[in-house]
């Protein structure tokens, strides 16, 4: 390089600075981006696992509403039996005190 022109040395030294610190913003926007892209792995991860959480949560509120339906069907049937139950029971009154002011 002494051979040079003392510019072109100049412009030459200029490149080399010029690449190495390219290369240094280079590697700093590389670590960058692989700080980033661990933040969203971790993200994620954690997305998974409130996912799984929510997604037994979800299991065991379908089994309790199921449980809570079948629970509504034979009270509502239960209901009806006593609705039944009553107007026979009030038709009977209904004999007797008639049979009753006959008498």
């Amino acid at each position: 390089m002494s051979c040079l022109h003392p510019n072109l040395q100049l412009a030459f030294l200029f490149d080399e600075k010029l690449s190495s610190f390219a290369h240094e913003i280079s590697e700093e926007h590389v670590d960058e981006l692989r700080k980033k892209v661990q933040s969203q792995e971790i993200k994620s991860e954690k997305l998974k696992l409130e996912q799984g959480q929510l997604s037994k949560e979800n299991s065991g509120l379908c089994i309790q509403n199921k449980k809570l339906a079948e629970e509504a069907s034979y009270a509502k049937e239960l209901t009806s039996v006593v609705v039944v139950g009553v107007k026979n029971l009030v038709g009977e009154m209904i004999i007797l005190f008639s049979v009753k002011c006959k008498v």
